[in-house]
C-alpha cells in the first residue's frame, strides 16, 4: 500500500518534475504570484498575532482559548505550504515540484482544511453545551484532548488515502469519487450544516435568556410604583 511513497524517496530524479522558464512568464502568472503571496502571508500573519496575544495575555488563556490556538496553528499551517503550493500550481497550470511534495500538500491541504472546519464547529458545539447544560465545565485538558483528536482524525483519514496514491508527473490532484463524496460530507459540508444547526441554538436560547430578562426588569419595575 505504502509503495508508491517509498518509491518517492529512492527516485531522487524525479525532485524537480518540470523545469520551469522563467522567460516566459505572462502577466497573468504575475498577477496569480502576487495575490497568493499576499494572501499567504495575510493568513500567517494574523494567526500568528492571534496565538501571540492569547499565550501573552493572562486573561484570554483560558480553556476555550485551547481550541482557538489550535485553529490558529491550522490556518497558518495552511498558509504558509498550501497557499503557496497552490498558488505555484495555479499559476504555471503543471506540479514543477516532486512527488514527495506533492504529497505533502495534499495531506497539509486537507487535513488541516478539514480540522479547521471541525474546530470552529468544536468551538460552536461547545458554546450551545455551555449555554444549555448548567454542570457543563471547561478545562485546558478536556479542551485539549478534543483539538487532539480533531488533529489526529484529519491526519490519519487523509495519510491513508494518500499512502495509496501514486500521483502522474507534472501533476497533483487526487479527487477520486470515493474520496471527493467523503470530503464534501465530512469536511466541506457537514461542519457548516452543524454549524447553521448550533447558531440557531445558541440564538434561541441567548433570545429566551433577554426574554426572561426583560419580563424580570418590567416587574421590578412594577413592584416599585
Amino acid at each position: 500500500m505504502v509503495q508508491p511513497v517509498i518509491q518517492i524517496f529512492n527516485n531522487h530524479s524525479s525532485d524537480l518534475g518540470n523545469t520551469f522558464d522563467i522567460s516566459s512568464i505572462t502577466y497573468e502568472q504575475i498577477i496569480v504570484f502576487i495575490l497568493g503571496s499576499i494572501l499567504g502571508i495575510v493568513t500567517c500573519v494574523e494567526n500568528i498575532i492571534v496565538f501571540l496575544t492569547i499565550l501573552s495575555t493572562p486573561s484570554l488563556f483560558k480553556p476555550i482559548s485551547v481550541p482557538i490556538i489550535g485553529l490558529s496553528i491550522s490556518d497558518f499551517t495552511f498558509g504558509s505550504v498550501s497557499t503557496p503550493l497552490f498558488t505555484v500550481y495555479t499559476a504555471l497550470g503543471y506540479f514543477p515540484f516532486s512527488k514527495l511534495v506533492c504529497y505533502i500538500w495534499v495531506l497539509v491541504d486537507f487535513s488541516m482544511w478539514t480540522s479547521s472546519m471541525l474546530t470552529v464547529t468544536f468551538v460552536t458545539v461547545d458554546r450551545w453545551l455551555c449555554l444549555t447544560f448548567t454542570q457543563y465545565r471547561r478545562s485546558f485538558l478536556s479542551m485539549t484532548f478534543a483539538v487532539a483528536t480533531i488533529w489526529s482524525y484529519a491526519i490519519s483519514v487523509y495519510l491513508t488515502a494518500v499512502l495509496k496514491w501514486d500521483p502522474d508527473e507534472g501533476t497533483c490532484l487526487y479527487e477520486p469519487p470515493a474520496y471527493i463524496f467523503f470530503a464534501s460530507a465530512f469536511g466541506t459540508y457537514g461542519p457548516p450544516i452543524m454549524l447553521f444547526v448550533f447558531s440557531l441554538g445558541i440564538i434561541r436560547i441567548v433570545r429566551q435568556h433577554s426574554k426572561r430578562q426583560k419580563l424580570r426588569t418590567n416587574q421590578a419595575s412594577a413592584a416599585c410604583k
